[in-house]
């Protein structure tokens, strides 16, 4: 990446954040709330600070620019905080919330139930269409999916492509792609990703500690698919690109750097 090259200070970033969250988490965990922000969670959990990053901090406000949007989809969409804050600012669009642990999918169910325009799939989103094994890491959120290795699997899960969400909702264009799937973006991004071309706003959550490799796999795919102008920009964990169309300059936003695909590599 030519013009997105700030490794030592993303590192030292990253330490940082990782110092402060170990100790917010253990104080939130403590609290013992079973409700939150109008949301169900659980008790002595990780869900208590996954709720206040998204409705105190507001950490996917950043991706919600575009009052025309119509199409959102939330790739690991945990127990459906995204998947409601986008409802409560985009009440005519249509959101699809894919979750693939089951745990966290029974809670998103109950908290997106008032929100009609909010489409709950139990999956995982993989490079290609197959059986899953799922594994869990640290905390409530972060279940992750690897390749299953035996048929049968008590904890397994289907694997589902993009093109094949997209292709059974009916949908040929994402204005809002939130993905935060832990470490499986970099088998996202080494496939066919021609649907890029269709994405307008994109919010991801890259997980290097765990998979080496998928910043970079990210960011080869965005300059093979993604043609043209988009701004850059970053907001807590999550890196923002945003589609800017050549006619309309004002759409850039004080803090977002600007660049072509191409440059990405």
């Amino acid at each position: 990446m030519k013009w997105y090259n700030t490794e030592t200070g993303r590192a030292a970033l990253g330490v940082y954040q990782g110092i402060k969250r170990v100790i917010l988490r253990a104080f939130y965990n403590g609290l013992g709330l079973t409700r939150a922000y109008g949301l169900k969670i659980r008790p002595h959990t990780t869900d208590l600070w996954t709720v206040m990053e998204t409705f105190e901090r507001q950490i996917y406000l950043p991706l919600c620019s575009r009052p025309d949007t119509e199409v959102i989809v939330d790739l690991g969409a945990n127990i459906g905080d995204a998947a409601v804050f986008f409802a409560q600012r985009f009440p005519r669009a249509t959101i699809i919330a894919v979750e693939c642990d089951d745990a966290n999918f029974q809670l998103l169910l109950n908290n997106v139930k008032p929100y009609t325009n909010v489409i709950p799939v139990k999956a995982a989103i993989w490079g290609e269409t197959q059986k899953l094994s799922l594994e869990s890491g640290a905390g409530e959120n972060a279940v992750y999916v690897s390749e299953q290795q035996g048929v049968g699997s008590s904890k397994s899960v289907d694997g589902l492509t993009l093109q094949a969400l997209m292709k059974a909702h009916h949908i040929d264009k994402i204005d809002i792609l939130k993905i935060d799937i832990e470490g499986a973006e970099k088998n996202l991004f080494e496939q066919d990703c021609s649907w890029l071309a269709v994405v307008q706003t994109i919010g991801i959550e890259f997980h290097e500690w765990r998979i080496k490799g998928c910043t970079s796999t990210f960011f080869a795919a965005l300059a093979t698919y993604f043609d043209g102008l988009f701004t850059l920009s970053q907001h807590g964990e999550t890196v923002v690109i945003k589609r800017v169309l050549y006619s309309n300059h004002k759409e850039i936003d004080a803090g977002e750097r600007i660049g072509l695909a191409a440059d990405c590599v």
